[in-house]
């Protein structure tokens, strides 16, 4: 009985450890690295809020000299994703994984000189690929969104005249798309500045899905207090719509949204079914074994039964009174084997020893 309280104290101890184990490697491995470059200083509280969230991952901030340096780190693995303003270095295999912060670019006097970096790079690209000063300045998502009609000098295809040649070159100034779906959509028109939370196309799936979730979720419990928060969403999966291309999670993540629960979860669901029932099968056998180690099977008639035959073999004046006892004990072990609640040895072992001790009261005939 020691022994089996041993076995059953072992096995619950290892499934401690093995629950101990698989909450820390699932902790260790829920943890993504975010490379921030300089500039990002618009959506450093929302970042920050992300990082400490910790709903399905905890995030870590990590800080890149350039968007060269995020980029490296990012296509080398030392990061997952990348805060960074698109531009020409965005190539191969980067996917959009959320927009950030969206500048509406205006066109301001040819002698001004745009303050912010971010107004600097898209002044400094449009010279440079059309052959004349532009100085652009911007206005943020928050207040486009407020504009009815278009800016004053609004900078666009048409406003520049800018070549389908010059157009590919300026790609990441939102220039891919000519002719938006309403005539009248200034927005869907202007060249813009943007910066946003990229990937790689390697990163699964469902850790992007599950990201997206989390952003989803930060976005509308901080927007009241982080005014950055109003300006973030998910990366739209319309090609047309996008800079850059989404990672497919974030498609993932658009579909399951507008499905039931089965639908969305349909697999996960079974596979809890499946491991489920694995673990109480397991149980189920441990508990059948430790009830057969700790159940008596008719070992109490098997330990009397060798009691009478000590007592037939050592007063043989008693030889009577044992008859009497061992044909008791014989019916009631019938009843026992009747009810199968005698384990085959037993049964084995009582049949053994019945003959024993008939043998000792000197009869033939059975008990």
């Amino acid at each position: 009985m020691k022994r089996t309280h041993w076995v059953f104290s072992l096995v619950i101890l290892a499934l401690l450890g093995g629950a101990v184990a698989a909450l820390w490697w699932y902790r260790s491995s829920a943890i993504l690295k975010i490379a921030v470059t300089p500039g990002a200083d618009r959506v450093q509280p929302f970042l920050n809020a992300l990082a400490v969230s910790r709903t399905n991952f905890s995030f870590v901030l990590v800080p890149a000299a350039s968007s060269t340096a995020a980029l490296e780190a990012l296509r080398g693995g030392a990061v997952q994703f990348a805060v960074m303003r698109i531009d020409q270095e965005t190539k191969g295999g980067i996917r959009a994984v959320a927009v950030l912060t969206t500048r509406f670019l205006v066109q301001t006097d040819a002698n001004a000189r745009a303050a912010e970096p971010d107004l600097a790079f898209a002044s400094e690209r449009l010279t440079a690929i059309l052959g004349r000063p532009v100085n652009a300045d911007g206005l943020d998502i928050r207040a486009a969104k407020r504009l009815e009609t278009a800016p004053r000098s609004l900078l666009t295809r048409t406003s520049l005249k800018i070549t389908d040649d010059q157009a590919d070159k300026l790609w990441f100034l939102g220039t891919a798309r000519d002719e938006p779906e309403e005539a009248d959509d200034w927005r869907a028109r202007a060249l813009t500045v943007s910066r946003m939370l990229v990937t790689t196309e390697r990163v699964d799936r469902q850790i992007v899905h599950d990201v997206a979730m989390q952003i989803t979720d930060v976005i509308r419990s901080a927007r009241s207090e982080i005014t950055a928060a109003r300006e973030v969403y998910l990366a739209p999966i319309d090609e047309t719509k996008s800079v850059l291309r989404a990672h497919d999670g974030i498609a993932r993540f658009m579909n399951r949204e507008g499905q039931g629960f089965f639908e969305r979860f349909g697999d996960l669901v079974y596979l809890g079914m499946s491991v489920l029932g694995i673990i109480l099968t397991a149980f189920g056998a441990l508990i059948a074994w430790l009830r057969y180690r700790i159940a008596d099977n008719g070992r109490r008639y098997l330990t009397r039964m060798r009691v009478l035959v000590k007592r037939a073999s050592r007063n043989p004046h008693e030889i009577d009174r044992v008859r009497t006892i061992a044909t008791r004990l014989s019916i009631r072990f019938a009843q026992e084997v009747a009810a199968r609640r005698i384990a085959q040895d037993v049964l084995n072992a009582y049949e053994v020893m019945q003959r024993t001790l008939h043998s000792w009261l000197g009869t033939k005939t059975g008990m």
